[in-house]
């Protein structure tokens, strides 16, 4: 799989999340991971990021408390008192807010972490970054024509 096949794949899989249509937007996940290296899946965690962080900053454009250090807010509205529970979610949480933060060196961290995690966290923590990441655009958007 060449590059731009990797993108519209990452763009389909965020595309039939957001349509709730979570049995394809796995199967296209796994298609992705299968297919890619520890590198293009940093890459892939990064694109999932990126969209997310979009989302965190429309959501808190007009917030008087606006700015980086803002956006665990909007991730906690998603799951009130669930941060921290779950490695795969906390992964998410925490790759999201570092990335929106621009703070390269920890989303690298937290994927090197979760990429020598025992058993199948790996796989959770990417498909709980997709997960995060969909319903921070469906609450960024929630009133939205």
């Amino acid at each position: 799989m060449d590059d731009k096949e990797r993108a519209e794949l990452v763009w389909q899989a965020i595309t039939q999340a957001l349509s709730q249509n979570s049995d394809a937007a796995a199967t296209t996940l796994q298609h992705i991971g299968t297919n890619s290296d520890t590198h293009q899946m940093y890459g892939v965690c990064c694109a999932f990021a990126e969209v997310g962080a979009r989302a965190l900053k429309k959501m808190f454009a007009q917030a008087a408390f606006a700015g980086p250090s803002a956006y665990i807010y909007g991730l906690q509205e998603l799951k009130p008192g669930g941060l921290g529970k779950d490695p795969a979610d906390t992964f998410a949480a925490r790759f999201v807010v570092a990335y929106a933060n621009k703070d390269r060196a920890n989303t690298l961290a937290l994927f090197e972490t979760a990429l020598r995690a025992p058993g199948t966290q790996y796989v959770e923590s990417v498909c709980a970054l997709l997960a995060t990441v969909t319903g921070l655009v469906m609450a960024s958007t929630d009133g939205a024509s």
